[in-house]
């Protein structure tokens, strides 16, 4: 969904969705490896309503490109609608 930056720092991220993913999917949002870097595993049924995730202590800065993907988990997604997530970085 995004390619992070060598010398970024992530400062939060926005998920929002046409339709309610479901009560028992999760998302995580992270790289290989450490697949819940950006959102810890969880549900989103908030349909229409962009909604803020970050990580508590903030990410330090990127050391190298990095590659960010969600992982689906605990059940399918919908068969349709839409779903967006917005990424935001600061370059130091």
């Amino acid at each position: 969904i995004a390619k992070a930056q060598k010398g970024e720092s992530f400062l939060y991220g926005v998920i929002n969705s046409s339709a309610t993913l479901g009560a028992s999917a999760t998302i995580a949002i992270g790289i290989t490896g450490t697949v819940a870097k950006y959102r810890a595993a969880a549900t989103h049924t908030a349909a229409n309503v962009p909604t803020l995730f970050g990580v508590n202590a903030g990410v330090a800065t990127i050391a190298a490109e990095e590659e960010i993907f969600i992982t689906i988990a605990s059940a399918s997604l919908p068969g349709s609608g839409s779903l967006v997530v917005d990424m935001y970085f600061s370059a130091t």
